[in-house]
Formats: structure tokens, sequence, C-alpha cells
């Protein structure tokens, strides 16, 4: 997508009246943020793709949110749940490896007390003392997570999923595309 972006504005900007030094600029920082896009491409990464209010609120539900819980979002996008937890009360934290969607997440963050947003591999951290995890990932991505991650969750751990189950597990509630496995 983001390959797509730059060569449209290199396109445009070759058939513009402006300078060869301002369009070397604009086309480097446009590249710098497809970086990230071509290497996820290759580790097939989940593309960010928003959580419609709908389901952010069942999600919200089955994930029972009390005061002061640790919540962690691999793959944040814009930070839409982390946000959302923040308010009700969790320290949240959600990783983000595309530039962008980082860059958008990390300034709305200055707005959301007891939020978080990181610049990283989510693969890389620790969430061992999470007490909710939402995942929005794609079906071979939530293997993964099953294998990497499942096994550093605490008991009790509620795991909220959008859209894809973990397919050795049963779901403890699933409703509307959304499903809750409590570790």
């Amino acid at each position: 997508m983001h390959i797509l972006l730059l060569l449209l504005v290199v396109a445009l900007l070759s058939w513009s009246n402006i300078d060869l030094r301002t369009q070397i600029i604009v086309e480097t920082v446009i590249l710098i943020f497809c970086i990230p896009d071509l290497i996820l491409g290759f580790r097939k990464s989940p593309p960010f793709i928003p959580s419609f209010k709908r389901d952010i609120r069942l999600m919200m539900r089955f994930a029972a949110i009390k005061k002061n819980d640790v919540v962690i979002d691999p793959g944040c996008g814009d930070g839409r749940l982390v946000f959302e937890a923040a308010r009700q009360g969790a320290t949240a934290t959600g990783y983000e490896f595309a530039v962008p969607a980082y860059l958008y997440a990390k300034i709305r963050s200055f707005f959301h007390p007891r939020s978080s947003i990181r610049f990283g591999d989510f693969w890389k951290q620790d969430y061992s003392q999470a007490d909710v995890v939402f995942c929005y990932l794609l079906p071979d991505t939530m293997k993964q997570f099953y294998t990497k991650i499942w096994p550093q969750l605490k008991p009790g751990c509620r795991v909220v999923s959008n859209s894809f189950s973990m397919k050795t597990l049963k779901p403890d509630k699933s409703e509307q595309g959304i499903h809750l496995y409590i570790k």
C-alpha cells in the first residue's frame, strides 16, 4: 500500500515544478515510512485494519477490564483499543512496527493518560504481567501467538481476539466474530 503511495508521489513530484532537492527530501521521507511495511510484508505480518466501534465495545465487554489491569495490544495500529482500556482504568500498552500507524498512535497517546504506545516488534515483548491481551491478527499470526505468547501469559489472563481464533484452543466465549480465551 505504501509502495503505491510512494510511486504516486514520485510521479506527481516529477511532473510538478518542485525543485530537485525538495523532491528528493519528500521521496526519502515517504520511503522511510515504507521500509517497515516492506520488512513486515516479507514476514507475513498483518496489515493495519481498524476495529469497528461495535467490535471495540464487544471486545471491552469480553475483556472485563478492572482498574489497574495491565493491558497489552500487540500490533495496536492507531491505538484505539489501548486508549479505551486506559479510559477504563487500565495501564495499557500498545506495540506497533509500522511507522505511520505508530506516529499517529503515539501522538494520540499524549491525550490519554495511563496509555503507552511503543515502537517495536511485538514478538520480542514480555507478556508475563498482562491481565488482558487484545489481538487482531491473521490466522497464521494467531498460530504464532499461541506458540510464542500464550505460554508467557499468567493464569487468568484474558485474551480477546477480533475476527480470528486460535484453532488449537476452544474460546471461552465467542460472539459476532470476537473470541475470548482465559488462560
